[in-house]
């Protein structure tokens, strides 16, 4: 298996563990071929089963689909749980794009009027990058390691991937 297709896996094993809360979550499959990229809710996701050479998603009125491992370019999650508002108007919202992260990460959203904290830890909590008065502006994660990261803006917290 290539470095892709593992680190693909990796990405869908820590993502389909939390399935069962993910209730506004969505799961993108996109195709090596002219196939059309599908998109699935987690919450009708109840069970990812990988094996050697292809994966296989049981939903929860128990139909089964398999993909194989050649036919997928990518598998990508969503979780608009992670949208927060921040600061004084009710209707800003936040959203990472995209999550999983490469090497940049855009916040959608954010009113860049308002200069803001901003910073990003380690599951074990450890503070890995910030920037202050930061108005907006993409930020350079190529430096971090592939793994789950907070991204804190001023009180308000996002967690994201980083492939």
């Amino acid at each position: 298996m290539n470095l892709n297709k593992k680190i693909i896996l990796g990405i869908a094993c820590l993502s389909s563990l939390g399935l069962k809360d993910a209730s506004a979550g969505v799961m993108q499959i996109h195709f090596t071929e002219d196939k059309p990229m599908i998109e699935t809710d987690l919450s009708a996701i109840d069970k990812i089963t990988f094996t050697d050479t292809s994966f296989s998603i049981l939903s929860t009125d128990n139909a089964t689909t398999d993909y194989s491992y050649g036919e997928v370019e990518k598998i990508t999650f969503s979780d608009f749980n992670s949208i927060h508002k921040i600061g004084n108007e009710d209707n800003i919202r936040l959203l990472i794009s995209p999550n999983p992260v490469d090497d940049i990460i855009r916040i959608v959203g954010y009113n860049n009027s308002e200069p803001a904290q901003l910073s990003i830890y380690s599951l074990d909590g450890e503070e890995m990058m910030r920037i202050d008065n930061w108005q907006g502006e993409p930020i350079d994660a190529s430096q971090l390691s592939a793994g789950i990261y907070i991204l804190r803006i001023n009180t308000h917290t996002i967690k994201f991937i980083k492939s």
